[in-house]
């Protein structure tokens, strides 16, 4: 996620309630953190998220939204216009302190800018080799949420940090170079440089070829599949393009990859249909069919840090605020100390081996690189995603992640448990309300569940036979049940199902970022021939040392059966 802060450029009405402004300003070059310049698209919002995007002040999520946009209408409009990203929110003046006094403050000239919080899904970098690089933001994916703020400019050692990560990252995809390397082979298409194209030049060959023939096939691009030749000049070469090749390229000279995609970050997977290893494109069908996902994306939106070494991280977290009391003349104070906790995230191995074929050595290295990376990739990141929920710790004096379900688990007090035997017209009330501190209703979180167990909800029924839960999904795996977000994951076990037992925990609730993922070390793929040559086999593993645990006390409410 990014968060970036414009001057306020908006109005408000006499009555007292309505605010309207810009979150985001077009074609509006500006300085982040003192590392590059930044310009946003005018098509960066084509494509954008905003069915659900709530109204903060200063990005404090941990209160409650002071307006709205939703699929179905809300407090708050949020659109493009020729500007950038508007928004439009109706404050609830009357019952809500926090909303008249962002409306006095934006009035006064208190509140001098708009921010918003949004993923980048597509951009383009310009003279990366300087100190002031340019960046063009090209999609943004989602926007999370929109924020009145006291001070658009960014001066913050956070800002600056995020800024200093951002262009190190895409220093490291090393976009000029690549432009470089498609300068030189739109001059010299007919020379070898390299596998990636000499490939190319044969489909350019064979095109010719047809074209003689009045018989015009499509050219294989690698990574691409077989274009048609009138959409030939419309194929992107993005970063994670090049990074396939470039991995493909070295694993087939035998040297081991340290992958640029870990194990959290990159949501996409590729599987192979059918029972065969490899898909090689021929003449009947030149693309992959995808499986289902078989991955929770709620592995994507845990916490994740990245450290390079170590044996283990400690987490402190508040335990308990005791409070303060009457004190007599001359008496000492009342003593009232904060206490806390560590949460303890100990390193672990987790590894994937695989065995293709040596007519692999054939395919193009996009293609290569692809199935081997997602073939060990999400084999990892299956083992790690039911961890995550049901990883042990220690056992048999073997380091293992914390799961959320784990006794290990210590940041959360077992008491605060609840049982469920069924799903009715109250239960999610009974999580949502369960939740939290003494004071505060926590939101917004996730509830996590087996989609079995969301087919119960969508099967409650009111007295006059209407569905009491409203079940609306926002991606493959998450959506909102009256509101409430939820994500499957089908490591959860269903409470509804006549297999899970009195005792298994079946749900948890909470902000997923109440669970921190750790890398020790970046997925390394490593290839060898010599295990199985005779039969023509090449061997992969890939290896990641990782570990888990929950770092807030309570931070999600588990629920299991009774």
């Amino acid at each position: 996620m990014e968060v970036r802060s414009y001057s306020f450029s908006g109005s408000q009405n006499d009555a007292g309630n309505i605010i309207e402004g810009h979150a985001a300003v077009f074609d509006s070059p500006t300085v982040i953190g003192g590392q590059f310049i930044e310009t946003i698209e005018r098509s960066a919002f084509s494509e954008c998220d905003l069915s659900d995007v709530a109204l903060f002040v200063s990005h404090d999520t941990a209160k409650l939204p002071l307006a709205r946009a939703t699929r179905g209408g809300g407090t708050m409009k949020i659109w493009v216009d020729n500007i950038g990203l508007a928004m439009r929110a109706e404050l609830d003046v009357e019952n809500s302190p926090a909303a008249k006094e962002l409306y006095s403050s934006i009035r006064r000239g208190d509140i001098k800018g708009m921010s918003f919080t949004f993923i980048v899904d597509d951009d383009e970098w310009q003279n990366l080799d300087s100190e002031m690089p340019t960046r063009r933001i090209k999609k943004i994916s989602r926007v999370y949420e929109v924020s009145a703020v006291s001070y658009p400019a960014y001066e913050g050692t956070d800002i600056s940090a995020r800024a200093k990560e951002i262009k190190k990252e895409a220093r490291k995809l090393d976009y000029t170079t690549f432009k470089n390397f498609m300068e030189q082979y739109k001059r010299d298409k007919d020379e070898e440089i390299d596998e990636r194209t000499r490939t190319i030049n044969e489909a350019i060959e064979a095109e010719e070829r047809a074209k003689r023939a009045k018989d015009v096939p499509p050219e294989y691009i690698p990574g691409k599949g077989f274009i048609p030749a009138e959409n030939r000049h419309s194929v992107t070469y993005d970063s994670q393009f090049k990074q396939r090749e470039k991995a493909g390229k070295e694993l087939k000279e035998n040297r081991a990859v340290i992958s640029h995609f870990n194990a959290l970050g990159e949501k996409r997977t590729m599987m192979v249909e059918g029972n065969e290893s490899i898909l090689i494109p021929s003449t009947v069908s030149s693309s992959i069919k995808p499986d289902f996902e078989v991955v929770s994306s709620f592995i994507d939106v845990v916490s994740h840090l990245s450290l390079n070494g170590g044996e283990s991280f400690k987490q402190p977290y508040i335990t308990d605020i005791a409070a303060g009391d009457y004190t007599r003349e001359g008496e000492d104070a009342k003593i009232a100390e904060t206490a806390f906790g560590y949460a303890n995230i100990n390193r672990c191995k987790i590894t994937a081996y695989a065995e293709l074929t040596e007519e692999l050595q054939k395919l193009p290295n996009a293609a290569y690189a692809e199935v081997v990376f997602q073939n060990i990739r999400t084999s990892i990141r299956e083992v790690l995603a039911k961890e995550i929920l049901f990883g042990k710790g220690v056992e048999n004096d073997e380091s293992r992640i914390v799961g959320i379900f784990s006794n290990k688990a210590t940041a959360i007090d077992p008491d605060t448990d609840i049982g469920l035997s069924e799903i009715t017209d109250t239960t999610l009330d009974e999580i949502v309300y369960q939740f939290g501190g003494k004071e505060d209703v926590e939101t917004p979180c996730f509830l996590i569940l087996n989609k079995f167990d969301l087919l119960a909800f969508s099967k409650v029924r009111t007295s006059t036979k209407q569905k009491f839960y409203e079940i609306h999904f926002t991606g493959g795996n998450s959506g909102t049940i009256n509101g409430v977000h939820f994500i499957t994951d089908s490591n959860c076990k269903p409470l509804t199902a006549a297999g899970t037992y009195t005792g298994d925990y079946c749900m948890c609730y909470g902000q997923p970022q109440n669970y921190q993922f750790v890398e020790f070390s970046p997925l390394e793929v490593k290839r060898s021939d010599d295990y199985k040559f005779r039969a023509g086999i090449t061997c992969f593993k890939g290896s990641v040392f990782c570990g888990g645990n929950v770092t807030k006390k309570n931070g999600f409410l588990r629920i299991k059966k009774i």
